[in-house]
């Protein structure tokens, strides 16, 4: 189970990321708050929410897009890697059920060995059947991507195994700084290196 917390972990922000906001005005179907807004933590979602309050269909909303993105900046790596992708068996649940779910993955005060179980519990309770099959299925592929990845990398030469381990440390440690960041902080790292990648 260890094994499918990690790569829950890995799977659960791409469809967060709001394109960044071009000078044009911007106007209709781009405008309003979008469906992932439900899924963020509850101070993200309220942002959002404040930002766009006051908005009317029709009025230019570049200013609103430039203020949401700000704040999907800020999210922390981890939060942005469990949002990207949906797995199947929470793409038909309910916000609520989403939230929960994205909540318990967002805890860091639980110790993994208990919130694999306390996952399972979860998903037991408030999935319906559908959905538990789903869940049923996305455990055993990700314990069948785990075994796949520590079977090559027992293939690695021990110079190999060795590199892996820094480079996997390295990504470690800048997840750690990154989330140790303030919002405002942790959005001026990415546009910094967003405008790099546009360089």
């Amino acid at each position: 189970m260890f094994v499918l917390l990690q790569l829950i972990i890995f799977v659960v922000g791409s469809h967060l990321i709001v394109d960044d906001v071009s000078s044009t005005a911007m106007k209709g179907s781009s405008c309003g708050i979008k469906p992932f807004v439900n899924d963020l933590p509850d101070a993200e979602r309220s942002a959002i929410e404040s930002i766009w309050k006051d908005y009317k269909t029709g009025d230019d909303c570049t200013d609103e897009h430039q203020k949401t993105q700000n704040v999907v900046n800020g999210l922390s790596d981890e939060i942005r890697r469990k949002l990207a992708k949906l797995p199947a068996f929470l793409k038909t649940a309910s916000s609520k059920v989403r939230r929960q779910f994205l909540s318990l993955w967002n805890n860091i005060t639980i110790p993994r060995s208990e919130k694999i179980q306390m996952f399972r519990d979860l998903a037991e309770k408030e999935l319906n059947t559908e959905q538990m099959k789903l869940f049923n299925q996305y455990v055993q592929d990700a314990e069948a991507k785990k075994q796949n990845l520590d079977s090559q990398i027992a293939k690695l030469s021990p110079e190999a195994k060795e590199a892996y381990k820094k480079l996997a440390n390295l990504r470690h440690q800048e997840a750690l700084i990154m989330n140790s960041l303030s919002n405002e902080a942790r959005s001026q790292i990415r546009s910094l290196a967003n405008s790099l990648k546009r360089a």
